[in-house]
């Protein structure tokens, strides 16, 4: 649909062609350096070909010709690939104002642009973020006028704006930082392709999901239940059995159920995705767990140890018949027993139903820190270390938070 994309196209395939247009050796020379230089992954100079070759692009068309701002457009990703938010936001500005130049403010060239400088937040997420927040606020506020008068322009292409819109506001930190007006977008977003695609449409059901979270990071809890049961339904619709979005939709009710102390609600959702993982695992899987309480004693001693547990799963998902099978404080084997029963999994299916799992063992380890208590995951199933702090975390190796 956008002409650009099409004069892009042409533009490229004629050069590889060896077209008169583009005939000059020294140009061919520096864009296919960029070409290699991107290939190998070799950012530096891909920044570096691909600024001569829009200086020399510049020579051949012109500055304000469509195919000199699309030798500039590779170079504001090309600074985005080498890490260099600044220079690119000041690239894609360069290619922003040829355009509107060109095509005009509410342009869908314009529109492609302002998504692409949004994406730059990506690159400048952290502390700092809150010094440039101003900035992102304006240009997300810019794009959202723009989008909405091209809708008003071409509606049946409403939700294809809006859709690339929501799409690039959920990535960090714009989906935290603006998470308000990100689900506004996300809502919208939502109406217009269910009124264009349907309601089981792939993209309609991403908004949705998008939406369960987002709500929840916003601790909007029962409406966040509301739009994962949503994508659920969606797929039971099209009698989709197995899906990324379906199988983490029922993994947050289930969490979400448990973290409010109301187990059986979380029951069919675990069943669910024990269904779904029958034919890939024969082990059930961990989908909520706490950590024990460090006891108060053994820390005002400064003991550390260790508890190794045996237990089974039982067919809805339950921890059941724990056992002590080594521990170094009888506390420890107290605490560890007590955040084992709250641990929560899909269970195991066999010949189509689900069953009692075999014995299975975990390890709990108590560790005193004088930073904060954090809870880190190995990925050695069973293995789970207390009280380390995120900096530990990052240092370990094959490690991951559990927030």
């Amino acid at each position: 649909m956008p002409r650009s994309a099409l004069l892009v196209f042409s533009f490229f395939y004629c050069m590889l062609n060896s077209c008169a247009a583009l005939s000059e050796e020294s140009f061919s020379t520096a864009f296919a350096n960029y070409q290699k230089a991107e290939a190998l992954g070799d950012t530096s100079s891909a920044v570096k070909y691909a600024n001569l070759s829009f200086e020399m692009g510049v020579k051949e068309f012109g500055s304000n010709s469509e195919n000199a701002v699309a030798l500039k457009h590779i170079v504001a990703s090309a600074y985005m690939s080498n890490n260099q938010p600044e220079e690119a936001q000041s690239s894609f500005d360069h290619v922003m104002n040829v355009y509107e130049k060109l095509h005009g403010v509410f342009s869908e060239q314009v529109h492609g642009i302002l998504l692409e400088k949004l994406k730059v937040a990506e690159l400048q997420r952290g502390p700092k973020f809150k010094e440039i927040k101003p900035y992102y606020l304006d240009l997300m506020n810019k794009t959202i006028n723009v989008s909405k008068k091209l809708s008003e322009e071409f509606p049946e292409f409403k939700h294809v704006y809006y859709y690339r819109l929501a799409k690039v506001l959920n990535l960090p930190p714009l989906k935290f930082v603006f998470a308000a007006r990100n689900f506004e977008i996300h809502k919208l977003a939502e109406g217009y392709l269910t009124e264009a695609l349907g309601t089981v449409d792939e993209k309609v059901i991403e908004m949705q999901f998008e939406m369960a979270q987002n709500l929840y990071y916003r601790k909007q809890v029962t409406d966040s239940i509301k739009y994962y049961e949503k994508v659920i339904n969606a797929f039971d619709m099209e009698a989709i059995s197995s899906h990324p979005w379906l199988i983490q939709a029922h993994i947050a009710i289930v969490q979400i159920s448990e973290l409010r102390e109301n187990s059986e609600a979380a029951t069919k959702h675990a069943l669910a995705i024990g269904k779904m993982l029958a034919k890939d695992s024969n082990s059930p899987e961990i989908l909520f767990r706490i950590e024990p309480k460090y006891p108060i004693e053994t820390a005002k001693q400064g003991k550390q140890g260790e508890t190794l547990l045996s237990f089974i799963v039982d067919s809805q998902g339950f921890v059941k018949d724990i056992e002590i099978e080594e521990s170094s404080h009888r506390l420890f084997s107290k605490a560890s027993i007590a955040a084992l029963k709250k641990w929560r999994y899909a269970p195991i299916y066999e010949n189509g139903a689900a069953t009692n799992s075999s014995r299975l063992t975990t390890k709990l380890t108590f560790r005193l820190d004088s930073g904060s208590a954090r809870t880190i995951k190995r990925r050695m199933p069973g293995t789970i270390i207390l009280n380390a702090t995120a900096e530990e975390c990052r240092r370990a190796a094959n490690c991951k938070m559990i927030d």
